[in-house]
């Protein structure tokens, strides 16, 4: 009885680890990519139409109109998609107009601190604090600031507000140079 037991211990020992192992996510994942028929633009100017781009691990191995997409390759579909390669500016305070940003309280008033607890003070003397700024409604990019960057190869910036802590919103603007509605 003793063996009996000892051997089936040892038998669920061997095969328990079995399917934990074919559970492993790192070997589901797919060793390449590839965006078939979009249009890529492979650098300012030079844009080739259904085109295939082909990404291995997590660089890109081939581009073209003749590439034949390999075997393993998770496939999506780029009809209707315009491909970049290019840089992301993660975060940058140019591109606004700062003058535009200010407090919606008005214009800053005196207040008596004395008078009333800091809980009650009014968002004018708030010393920079403008958390309802939002940078899209003073973006001021025009042609002469966006074209150095986009020799560079960037083709997208964060547009932050300067200025410290709770100074507003973000806006991610396309370099493309289309209307922003449009540009993608």
């Amino acid at each position: 009885m003793t063996r009996r037991v000892i051997r089936l211990a040892s038998f669920l020992a061997i095969l328990l680890p079995a399917p934990a192992a074919a559970q492993n996510a790192a070997g589901l994942k797919p060793a390449a990519y590839a965006i078939r028929d979009a249009r890529v633009v492979v650098e300012p100017g030079k844009v080739l139409e259904k085109a295939t781009v082909v990404i291995r691990d997590g660089l890109i191995a081939d581009v073209g109109t003749d590439v034949t997409v390999p075997p393993d390759a998770l496939v999506t579909e780029g009809k209707g998609l315009t491909v970049y390669a290019g840089f992301i500016d993660a975060g940058n305070s140019r591109g606004y107009d700062a003058t535009l940003r200010r407090s919606e309280g008005g214009p800053p008033a005196p207040e008596d601190i004395a008078a009333d607890p800091l809980i009650a003070t009014k968002p004018d003397n708030r010393k920079g604090l403008t958390p309802e700024f939002a940078v899209q409604t003073a973006l001021k990019l025009d042609e002469e600031a966006i074209a150095p960057w986009r020799r560079q190869g960037f083709t997208a910036t964060l547009v932050s507000p300067d200025g410290g802590y709770l100074s507003g919103t973000s806006a991610l603007v396309s370099l493309s140079g289309a209307v922003p509605r449009h540009s993608g």
